[in-house]
């Protein structure tokens, strides 16, 4: 346990000293929330809520692709795991501690988001909603985590994988309901939103509810794929 804690902390010491990462993970998301919010809640206090759990949506999106697929390819790529695999704390329990380390990363710009809509559009998160949109988060990015490993060890170059999250990271955001309500403005286009997984996630944090057998297609899938790519790769090495 003192190992697990001890790397959980050793992870979040990087992520502090990582200024890029500060800015887009926790400042970039602030200031969407500030702007988007004062543009359009005026007249909609509906809006705020919609928005605060939207920009959890993309925050989530770049943990699960990004934090998650990439990070986890590059320590096989640059050959960094044979050196974890002789730390004492083990690969193991080093992967559970950067899983915490990004959650507990992710709590901590909620609570931001959560303290900055009472400051600026004085609407409270209770505990309750609080947890349900913890929930939901975690479950997103498990999902979209799985999506990130499957597309970062499809095999193509690094410059092409990041060219593929950054794609299918865009059209999910915008085809989804996070900034704004597409099922209520496009029909055609919320179509497209419902078949991918971000807008189940949304419904999740913000409801309670969700299309559990679509999400758990798109895990099941893609843990799938990713193991068979991963078996590839180990026998290429």
């Amino acid at each position: 346990m003192r190992a697990l804690l001890f790397t959980i902390w050793y992870q979040l010491v990087i992520f502090f000293r990582l200024k890029e990462s500060l800015f887009f993970i926790w400042m970039f998301p602030l200031l969407l929330f500030a702007v988007f919010g004062s543009l359009w809640s005026w007249g909609n206090a509906g809006y705020v809520p919609f928005l605060l759990t939207g920009i959890l949506g993309l925050v989530i999106t770049n943990e699960g692709f990004y934090a998650v697929g990439a990070v986890v390819r590059d320590y096989y790529t640059s050959g960094l795991i044979r050196y974890i695999g002789k730390l004492p704390t083990g690969i193991v329990a080093f992967f559970i501690g950067y899983a915490v380390s990004r959650f507990v990363s992710l709590i901590i710009i909620s609570l931001l988001l959560c303290i900055l809509s009472f400051l600026m559009f004085d609407y409270w998160v209770s505990l309750v909603d609080f947890a349900q949109i913890m929930i939901g988060a975690l479950v997103g990015v498990v999902i979209l985590g799985s999506i990130g490993l499957c597309i970062s060890f499809s095999g193509v170059k690094r410059s092409s994988t990041n060219a593929i999250m950054n794609i299918l990271g865009y059209s999910m955001l915008f085809t989804s309901d996070a900034f704004y309500p597409v099922s209520e403005i496009n029909k055609k286009m919320s179509v497209v939103g419902d078949c991918m997984p971000l807008n189940g996630i949304l419904r999740l944090m913000r409801t309670g509810q969700t299309t559990w057998w679509l999400l758990l297609l798109y895990f099941v899938v893609s843990i799938s794929v990713f193991v068979l790519l991963y078996r590839r790769h180990q026998y290429t090495r």
